[in-house]
This record gives C-alpha cells, structure tokens and sequence, in this order.
C-alpha cells in the first residue's frame, strides 16, 4: 500500500514539475520514461 502512495506521489510531482517546466515533454517517450523511473526510485526506497 504505501508503495503505491509513494508511485502516486512522485508521478504527481513528476508531472507537474514537466507541465511548467517543458509542457512539450507531456506524452512524449520522455515523459513515459520519467514515470517509470520514478516508479522504480518508489520500489527502491520501500
């Protein structure tokens, strides 16, 4: 459970950190990559 309070955090933050800082990257490969290493830090840290 905290697992996926912790991925749901991070990819929030994620997002909104490239919505203000490079909004061309939403959708793109990078994003996608951006969210499954976030995804992979939350696995680390739990």
């Amino acid at each position: 459970m905290r697992y996926w309070i912790l991925v749901a955090l991070l990819n929030g933050l994620f997002t909104l950190v490239i919505h203000y800082a490079a909004p061309e990257m939403l959708g793109g490969t990078a994003y996608y990559a951006g969210v499954a290493i976030c995804a992979l830090i939350a696995l680390v840290i739990t």
